[in-house]
């Protein structure tokens, strides 16, 4: 199947003047994409290898996919959309990819179908498996109790003591 680049183009954003540019073929510049990885100079090729790669149809939605979809949803431009999210996980597998990393290059209208998209890969095991979001863990707390009951011990469970706590030495 063809597809209309030119409707994944109209997807992202407009990318600064800073960005590295390279040729895009007859005369026109494309701007390459600083997720992609090292030697990967094309999005959108990326994008449908890595929709292919997983057995993901690039251009027409799965049929268990639908439920997933708003009800208005644009079919051509979810597929865009969900094939961009898949291969932002797939440039980088060893860290969870958050709806706002994978909506970080798609204009805010198209929001709502980077939430489908990175709703259905991510519970489907097509991205962040094997890896977990990043908790924000109560470092202030932690350091109050290890700082205020001298270290270790902080952190035992009530009515323990860590080896060595009983006053004998420990061999």
């Amino acid at each position: 199947k063809t597809v209309s680049y030119a409707l994944v183009e109209g997807l992202l954003k407009d990318q600064s003047d800073d960005d590295e540019a390279l040729p895009a073929g007859k005369g026109k510049r494309l701007r390459r994409e600083a997720w992609l990885p090292h030697g990967v100079d094309d999005a959108k090729e990326f994008e449908i290898e890595s929709a292919e790669h997983v057995k993901l149809p690039p251009f027409e939605a799965q049929p268990d996919e639908e439920g997933w979809l708003p009800p208005s949803a644009d079919r051509p431009i979810y597929c865009s959309v969900r094939n961009h999210v898949h291969a932002r996980w797939r440039a980088n597998p060893h860290s969870w990819l958050s709806v706002d990393d994978a909506a970080e290059h798609i204009q805010a209208k198209h929001r709502p179908l980077v939430a489908a998209a990175h709703a259905y890969l991510t519970r489907h095991g097509y991205i962040n498996f094997g890896v977990a979001p990043d908790v924000a863990w109560p470092v202030a707390q932690a350091a109050k109790r290890a700082a205020g009951a001298g270290g270790p011990a902080a952190f035992a469970p009530a009515g323990s003591a860590p080896a060595g706590a009983s006053g004998k030495a420990v061999l």
